[in-house]
């Protein structure tokens, strides 16, 4: 789910979200999936903003998306 580095389509983005809510029900029963929903967070922030990059035939804002994603995937520990 390395968003940033590949081209996002919708359905890529569309499955994060779907992603997202089905961990969102996992924590409201059981707290200890916290990690897994805000994971998949992250993922989906980084995706939508690679796929706003991608959109835009600005060459900074594409930059910057990249960089935000190489700067999630360091915190992340996937440097």
């Amino acid at each position: 789910m390395n968003a940033p580095r590949h081209i996002v389509n919708p359905a890529f983005l569309a499955r994060l979200e779907r992603a997202l809510m089905i961990a969102a029900r996992a924590v409201e029963h059981d707290p200890s999936a916290l990690p897994i929903f805000e994971r998949i967070d992250r993922e989906l922030e980084a995706a939508s903003r690679a796929a706003a990059a991608q959109r835009s035939r600005d060459p900074v804002a594409r930059a910057r998306a990249l960089l935000a994603g190489a700067q999630i995937d360091h915190l992340a520990g996937r440097a």
